[in-house]
């Protein structure tokens, strides 16, 4: 059992890898990794927030900052679902760009989740 788990992790051990340096990159950054992934998300947020340029106020550091911390967790869904495409056969192409689209979702994911909580008004 255990051994299987350990194959596991080993399989997917570039995304466990990136979850922690991004995680860690987050909080580092200060926002700029959640400024970053607005950029990303903002065709989605756009629709149903204001323009980043519109905000002001204390809440919008944090914000960035959030958004910088939820988002590695994206990585810790696309190893896995890497896995079992590979598993499958899946070629090497369409398994990188499922992989890209579950980050990118994660980034709006993320972006959505944090202005639902903390977004004034």
């Amino acid at each position: 059992m255990l051994r299987s788990v350990l194959g596991y992790i080993g399989a997917i051990k570039w995304s466990v890898l990136a979850f922690v340096l991004f995680l860690i990159g987050g909080f580092a950054s200060l926002g700029m990794l959640g400024m970053a992934l607005y950029g990303v998300a903002f065709p989605v947020v756009s629709m149903f927030y204001p323009p980043l340029d519109d905000w002001n106020g204390p809440w919008v550091w944090p914000v960035l900052i959030a958004v910088g911390l939820i988002w590695p967790f994206s990585f810790l869904v696309a190893g896995p679902v890497g896995y079992a495409l590979k598993q499958r056969g899946v070629g090497d192409w369409p398994r990188r760009l499922t992989y890209l689209l579950i980050l990118w979702i994660g980034a709006v994911v993320s972006w959505l989740i944090v202005l639902a909580t903390s977004f004034p008004g």
